[in-house]
């Protein structure tokens, strides 16, 4: 290889460079390999508690909660199951909790001031 070889080849080089022009302090992007991803199933929705809160009752020392949707009124302990979807989980003196049987998700009831 002589010299003008030499030459001729770094003059090849430049001029690729000064072709494809890139900024000298840019960060080299790698590109990342995508990844498929089964996508989640989706989580049920839970209803929206369709009971009113009417009044409560302590019955035999066991607190009674009476509940109305609209169509029906009900008389509530703990344990005690809606219309096959809902479940009393719990009483207290201010809140009771409900669990839609079907998602499993509680929701809380305020039920007014302490007996």
């Amino acid at each position: 290889m002589t010299q003008n070889d030499v030459v001729d080849e770094d003059i090849q080089l430049r001029n690729r460079i000064i072709e494809t022009p890139k900024n000298l302090f840019a960060v080299p992007q790698i590109a990342e390999p995508e990844i498929a991803v089964d996508p989640l199933p989706a989580q049920p929705v839970m209803p929206a508690n369709p009971y009113i809160y009417v009044g409560k009752l302590i019955e035999d020392g066991e607190m009674r909660v009476f509940l109305t949707n609209g169509r029906k009124n009900y008389v509530v302990k703990t344990g005690d199951t809606l219309e096959d979807t809902w479940q009393v989980k719990s009483i207290e003196s201010t809140e009771m909790i409900l669990v839609n049987l079907p998602t499993q998700t509680q929701v809380s009831v305020k039920i007014g001031a302490l007996l």
